[in-house]
């Protein structure tokens, strides 16, 4: 017994050493297994948030060529819209479905639907609070507007989700509620930080942004490596206000001896470059068409017009050098009822409008009608003379009525004598 007993312990011993082999192995394959699943679910949601990333930088920046958009629209429509973009009501605004209000609400909808995305992608942190806050601003700006303060609930609010909705309530409710700006703009920063869960950025949006980077940094040796950017208030620079453009003073002349040839002349040319001062006016009196185009010989029906002046005024504007600037035809009917005056023509020189030629020449006009006793001057204008139109509306007039017209085509007539 004593001589096998090394023996089975040398057995034993061998195989507790196989086992322990076997043990290891498997504990090491183990942890390469699961290093491995390690290794896959990091590698899966470092691609998740990479494709997040992606995804939500793809959004916003279609957010933002949206709000491109908008701008683009507001500064194409700005004459048009002036009116009713006022902080308070002006005393004459356009009547309700003419092109300004038309053109208002439209852009307001642009707006609200990219605010409601906006308010969407915060909600779900597509997009991050910094970037929410300078939206805000842009939802302040709307504000201001009276035109959308006193539509917001009747036309606007209907439409969009509770975000929208409660950002706009409180908002209207702030601005009908103190009248100092400073106060109100932070009230509704205030106010929308908290329907956004209590955002500090929000809240504190209009501080942050007062503060600027210290330019140069100061001095301080060693420590400039852990020293961070430093603040300060930045100083407000006042924007320069325009110089007002003093009017030009205008040589103004009714029914001038020899004016008619060569305001004829003046008018002709101008008119004859575009195509958006015809209206169903020139139709009828044969200087167009169709609508669409003048006829060729439009210099010589415009002089054959101007030199019959039967019921009607010619109104000659020079400038201190005796140039024609600007030519209106004024006519006079009376019917069984009422009579009223036409503002027939009126042609301004490109080359200087927007410099108080036209404002004067319509004053000069509606003096003149005022004179006689007539109540009431009508005028008519192109379907795409826009601009035209928002100078009107500028300076008094208003939309009446549409004006439509169908072309008849004669039918053939056949047989003797037809």
């Amino acid at each position: 017994m004593q001589v096998w007993a090394p023996l089975m312990l040398a057995d034993a011993m061998e195989a507790i050493d196989g086992q322990s082999v076997n043990n290891a192995i498997a504990l090491v394959a183990a942890a390469i297994a699961l290093c491995s699943v390690g290794v896959a679910i990091f590698v899966y949601w470092r691609t998740e948030q990479r494709e997040r990333r992606i995804e939500k930088s793809s959004a916003y920046l279609e957010l933002e060529v949206n709000s491109s958009e908008a701008f683009r629209y507001q500064a194409q429509h700005a004459t048009v819209m002036e009116r009713l973009r006022r902080w308070e009501r002006p005393d004459v605004v356009p009547l309700p479905e003419s092109e300004a209000w038309e053109t208002t609400l439209n852009y307001y909808f642009q707006c609200l639907n990219l605010f409601e995305v906006c308010a969407n992608f915060r909600r779900n942190k597509i997009i991050q609070p910094q970037v929410f806050a300078s939206w805000v601003a842009w939802f302040f700006d709307l504000l201001k507007d009276w035109y959308f303060r006193s539509i917001w609930d009747s036309e606007l609010r209907s439409n969009y989700t509770h975000d929208v909705r409660n950002i706009f309530d409180l908002g209207t409710d702030i601005f009908r509620e103190h009248p100092e700006p400073e106060v109100r703009e932070r009230e509704f920063y205030k106010a929308v930080a908290y329907l956004m869960g209590g955002c500090p950025t929000i809240a504190n949006w209009l501080d942050e942004i007062a503060d600027a980077p210290v330019w140069p940094p100061q001095d301080r040796g060693p420590l400039n490596v852990l020293r961070r950017v430093e603040y300060a208030p930045r100083r407000f620079t006042a924007p320069e206000t325009p110089t007002e453009a003093v009017p030009m003073v205008l040589d103004l002349r009714w029914n001038g001896e020899g004016d008619a040839a060569r305001a004829a002349a003046f008018a002709g040319d101008i008119i004859s470059r575009g195509t958006a001062y015809i209206s169903h006016g020139e139709i009828q009196t044969g200087l167009s068409p169709d609508g669409k185009v003048w006829v060729p010989d439009l210099a010589d029906l415009y002089a054959d017009d101007f030199s019959d002046l039967v019921d009607r005024d010619l109104l000659v504007a020079r400038d201190a050098q005796a140039s024609i600037v600007a030519v209106a035809v004024l006519a006079w009917e009376d019917s069984k009822r009422r009579k009223f005056a036409v503002l027939e023509d009126m042609v301004v020189d490109p080359e200087r409008r927007s410099g108080g030629i036209g404002a004067q020449v319509v004053d000069a006009v509606a003096a003149r009608v005022a004179a006689q006793d007539v109540e009431w001057l009508f005028l008519e204008s192109g379907l795409r003379n826009r601009r035209a139109h928002a100078f009107f509306e500028r300076n008094g007039f208003h939309e009446i009525s549409h004006v439509f017209g169908r072309r008849i085509e004669p039918r053939p007539r056949s047989g003797p004598g037809h």
